[in-house]
C-alpha cells in the first residue's frame, strides 16, 4: 500500500490544523484506509459530496475521536469532508475500483458538487478507465517453464535386475520410483497451477469481448427484445448500458465501453438532443416489461449513489407519478433531473458496476 500524505488537502481545502493535529490524523486515517470495503466506500463518498449517511458516521468519528478528543463531526464538517476525500484518494492509489465508480455514479452527471476538492471527480474518471485498462491487458500470461523432474531410477532398477536377483534393491529401487513419479507429478501439478488462473482470466475477458461484440452488432435491447434504434432515446440510453453491464464479467470493464455505448445510441445518424430526464427513461419503460428488469437488491443500500437504478426500482413498485416524492427523498435528486444521453448511458453502467461489488 502506497504512503499518502494528506497535510497538503487540508491547506487546499482552506484549512491549516497545524502539525500536531494533522499527527492525529495520520493513525486513523491508515487504519480506516485499510476497511475501505465497497459499503464503506460507499459511506465516505456521501461525505465527500455531503450527503446524509443512513448508518450514522460512528466509524468514522471513533478512530481519530480516541486521538484527538476534541475531534467532532458535527463543527467540523468541511474537515470531514477533506478526509473523505484523502481517503477516497488513497483508494485510488490502492486502485479500489469502487472507490472510482462510487464518486462518478454520485457526480450523477454533474449534478452533485462535492464539498471540497472538485478535482477528484476527474481524477476517478481517469482513474477507472487506467484500471480498467491494466486489468484486461492481454499477453500477460507468466512463462511457463515445464521440467526439473529429477533423474529417473528406471536405468539402475533395470540393471540391477539383469546383473541378479538382488530383490532387497529392487524394492528400494521400486520404492524410489514411485516417490520419484510423485514428486514429478506434484512438480508438474504445481507449475500449472502457477500459470492456469491467469490463463482462465485471460479466456474471461476473451469470452466479454466476444459477447460485447456480438452485441453490439446486433444493436438489440436483451430486456426489451427490440432493436435500439427503435427506442426512444432515453429509454434506449438506459438499457444500453444495462446490456452492457450485464455483459461484463468484472468491474470497471473493458475499456471500450464507453465507445460502444456512444456508438449505439447514435447509430445510423440518429440525432442526439442534449439532454434528456430520468424521468422520460423510466416512464418510458414497457409497465409490462418490467418482470424482465433485474434491478439488483443491493441498489437498495444506496439509493442516493445509483439513482437510476432506485428510480426504475421504485417505479415498478410504486408507479407513476407515485414514484417521484420517495425518489427525491431517497436520491436527493429530482425526477427531473437532466442529462446528456449518452451521460445517462454511463450512469446506469457504473451503478450496476457498482452494485455487483456491493454485497
Amino acid at each position: 500500500m502506497a504512503g499518502f500524505n494528506f497535510a497538503d488537502e487540508y491547506r487546499s481545502a482552506g484549512l491549516n490544523p497545524g502539525p500536531e493535529v494533522i499527527g492525529r490524523r495520520q493513525s486513523p486515517f491508515d487504519r480506516l484506509r485499510q476497511e475501505m470495503k465497497p459499503l464503506r466506500v460507499v459511506d465516505v463518498t456521501r461525505l465527500y459530496f455531503g450527503l446524509p449517511v443512513p448508518g450514522g458516521t460512528e466509524w468514522l468519528r471513533e478512530p481519530f475521536a480516541a486521538e484527538d478528543p476534541s475531534f467532532s463531526m458535527i463543527n467540523n464538517e468541511r474537515e470531514v469532508a477533506v478526509l473523505a476525500s484523502c481517503l477516497l484518494s488513497a483508494a485510488l492509489d490502492d486502485e479500489n475500483v469502487s472507490a472510482g465508480l462510487a464518486v462518478l455514479a454520485c457526480a450523477a452527471g454533474g449534478h452533485r458538487k462535492p464539498v471540497v476538492k472538485p478535482s477528484l471527480v476527474e481524477s476517478a474518471r481517469a482513474r477507472t478507465l487506467a484500471m480498467s485498462i491494466t486489468s484486461r491487458r492481454g499477453g500477460a500470461l507468466p512463462p511457463m517453464k515445464l521440467g526439473g523432474f529429477a533423474k529417473s531410477k528406471v536405468p539402475e532398477l533395470t540393471a540391477a535386475l539383469l546383473a541378479g536377483a538382488d530383490w532387497n534393491k529392487a524394492a528400494a529401487l521400486t520404492t524410489q520410483i514411485s516417490d520419484e513419479a510423485q514428486a514429478g507429478t506434484k512438480l508438474l501439478a504445481t507449475q500449472v497451477q502457477g500459470v492456469l488462473p491467469s490463463l482462465i482470466k485471460q479466456v474471461g475477458y476473451i469470452d466479454e469481448q466476444t459477447s460485447l461484440l456480438w452485441w453490439f452488432l446486433g444493436a438489440w435491447s436483451r430486456v426489451l427484445n427490440k432493436p435500439f434504434d427503435e427506442l426512444d432515446i432515453p429509454l434506449a440510453a438506459t438499457m444500453v448500458g444495462l446490456d452492457a453491464a450485464v455483459l461484463v464479467i468484472e468491474p470497471p470493464g473493458p475499456p471500450a465501453v464507453q465507445a460502444l455505448l456512444q456508438r449505439l445510441l447514435t447509430q445510423g445518424g440518429r440525432h442526439l438532443p442534449t439532454d434528456v430526464t430520468i424521468q422520460s427513461a423510466v416512464e418510458l419503460f414497457p409497465v409490462v416489461e418490467y418482470s424482465k428488469l433485474e434491478i439488483p437488491t443491493s441498489v437498495q443500500q444506496f439509493p442516493d449513489i445509483a439513482p437510476v437504478l432506485n428510480a426504475f426500482r421504485l417505479s415498478s413498485e410504486v408507479g407513476s407519478p407515485g414514484w417521484h416524492a420517495p425518489f427525491k427523498k431517497a436520491s436527493h435528486l429530482k425526477a427531473t433531473t437532466k442529462m446528456t444521453p449518452f451521460a445517462l448511458a454511463m450512469q446506469v453502467y457504473r451503478e450496476m458496476m457498482l452494485s455487483s461489488l456491493v454485497k
